[in-house]
């Protein structure tokens, strides 16, 4: 417990602090597997993405089958400089896409999106 008999266990809190940068390390280590890992194409026929640290992917979706296209970015990823984009599709075997990490968010967004 983190209070014992009204008096803060100094242990807990302790753990807890040197935990917090672990986790945060642990992140952008992932963050930057993933980006050395994972290749997309952006192409007049459509986008693919293909790659992945544990679980290994490939999928394709074409420029006509797409029905929006949004970005995210955590606060980590705009220290990195990249951020997540969000593909939809009407097809109803595959829903959409999800482009992570990618470096140029914004620039590659807007390719998509005028090109669909």
């Amino acid at each position: 417990m983190l209070w014992n008999g009204g008096k803060m266990n100094m242990s807990i809190v302790i753990l807890g602090m040197a935990l917090i940068p672990l986790v945060i390390a642990i992140r952008v280590l992932h963050i930057v597997l993933l980006r050395k890992n994972q290749f997309y194409l952006v192409s007049t026929r459509g986008v693919a993405s293909e790659g992945g640290v544990l679980t290994k992917f490939n999928q394709t979706l074409l420029l006509n089958e797409i029905q929006s296209v949004s970005y995210t970015q955590t606060i980590i990823q705009q220290i990195l400089g990249c951020g997540n984009i969000v593909i939809s599709s009407a097809a109803t075997y595959r829903a959409g896409m999800v482009l992570v990490n990618i470096d140029r968010v914004k620039e590659i967004y807007h390719i998509i999106n005028t090109n669909r």
